[in-house]
């Protein structure tokens, strides 16, 4: 057994399936790099693969690429799985935090074997999909809206101005710089 089938092996998403189908993953697609900072997967860009992580880490961010991480995947985790079920565009940035190894499944290759081994799990997996889209869609909107009222919480509303909700935050971090500079 090759390098690669072992590593196929340990992939969540292929646990316990048979040599022979993991001798058509192989055949079917070869790993690549993806260098660290490097962006996998983005809600502005169609996908059409499952990308199984063979080494390296990768991070899951909402609203944006820079925004603080969600998730950290590790050797052995899938990215992709809910847009290629569903059919939309991924719904978080998925980067590279380190160099990294990918295997790309293709949509097409995914789905035919699904539902030839079993109808009714590409069934359940869908119907999970649109669930889980829907909870992160929710967590982008809270997460907007928590940013907005943190904002208006340091603003006075008649004035403009910081308030003192601001300077009791911001006045330790700024007597702490000021006195790093000297």
């Amino acid at each position: 057994m090759d390098q690669l089938i072992q590593e196929l092996m340990h992939a969540e998403l292929l646990k316990d399936v048979s040599e022979d189908i993991l001798a058509q993953v192989r055949s079917h697609n070869v790993p690549f790099v993806l260098k660290a900072d490097e962006l996998l997967l983005s809600p502005e860009k169609d996908n059409q693969h499952i990308y199984l992580l063979l080494s390296g880490t990768l991070t899951v961010h909402f609203h944006s690429p820079d925004t603080p991480v969600m998730r950290e995947l590790h050797p052995g985790y899938s990215v992709g799985e809910m847009s290629i079920i569903d059919g939309t565009r991924p719904s978080a940035y998925v980067k590279a935090s380190e160099d990294c190894r990918v295997f790309p499944l293709h949509r097409d290759f995914l789905l035919h074997l699904i539902q030839t081994t079993n109808p009714i799990a590409y069934n359940l997996l869908r119907l999970l999909t649109e669930w889980m889209k829907s909870n992160t869609q929710k967590i982008i909107n809270d997460q907007f809206q928590i940013s907005e009222l943190s904002n208006q919480a340091n603003i006075d509303v008649l004035t403009g101005l910081y308030n003192r909700r601001w300077i009791d935050q911001a006045l330790p971090h700024m007597l702490t710089q000021s006195q790093a500079m000297g």
